[in-house]
């Protein structure tokens, strides 16, 4: 096991970092983990769950299905992302995607800080970003559907 490390490492550059969301209504939040993560890499691998992984683990739809939210991190954040995936629970799981892509470093935000997974359990070392205070997807979600 790794040990975790906390906020910023600004300018550590390790050779592959990862990092997974929903990316459910790209946002600064989202644009602002993906600049912190690329900051401290030199290639950024990112997951994109699937919408029946969202469903699943998250509880609800996805407001835009997996090839919209595919199409504004090309769009909006394509020189953080090297290369997306996608995250799915039969298909592509954390751990398939680890021992495929090797990287050195997982990016979670500082949010996850003890939650039930934040990928240590991985073998990888997890790098915790600050999160981007006042917004997030699921308050997002909250004026969107109310």
């Amino acid at each position: 096991m790794f040990k975790q490390e906390s906020h910023l490492e600004i300018g550590k550059k390790y050779k592959k970092g990862m990092c997974w969301g929903a990316w459910d209504g790209l946002h600064v939040g989202h644009l602002n983990l993906l600049s912190n993560a690329k900051d401290r890499c030199k290639k950024l691998y990112v997951g994109v769950s699937s919408d029946k992984y969202i469903k699943k683990i998250k509880g609800h739809k996805p407001i835009f299905n997996f090839s919209e939210r595919c199409d504004a991190l090309d769009k909006y954040a394509s020189k953080y992302v090297d290369e997306m995936f996608i995250q799915d629970l039969d298909i592509a799981t954390k751990e398939q995607r680890v021992k495929l892509f090797k990287p050195d470093v997982i990016f979670v935000g500082d949010d996850w800080k003890g939650k039930y997974w934040d990928g240590a359990e991985l073998g990888v070392r997890v790098v915790y970003l600050p999160r981007t205070k006042g917004i997030s997807s699921t308050l997002l979600r909250k004026k969107i559907c109310h």
